[in-house]
């Protein structure tokens, strides 16, 4: 069995937002956003577009896999 991008992404509607708010507010609170070299995220659906969404101040490092 195979998924398609948009049949993933339609699953995952509803969880995106809530991990991208989780995300944003964690950084937010660690307050070290400037003192961040890099951020790494890794899991297969930290490689979909939708984490594009996402604006850390920085470029993710997209290369672990």
């Amino acid at each position: 069995t195979s998924l398609t991008r948009i049949k993933f992404d339609e699953l995952n509607q509803d969880f995106f937002p809530i991990r991208n708010k989780t995300l944003k507010k964690y950084f937010e609170m660690l307050k070290l956003k400037s003192q961040f070299y890099e951020i790494s995220l890794v899991g297969s659906s930290t490689c979909t577009p939708v984490i594009n969404y996402l604006n850390f101040g920085k470029e993710l490092n997209k290369t672990i896999n």
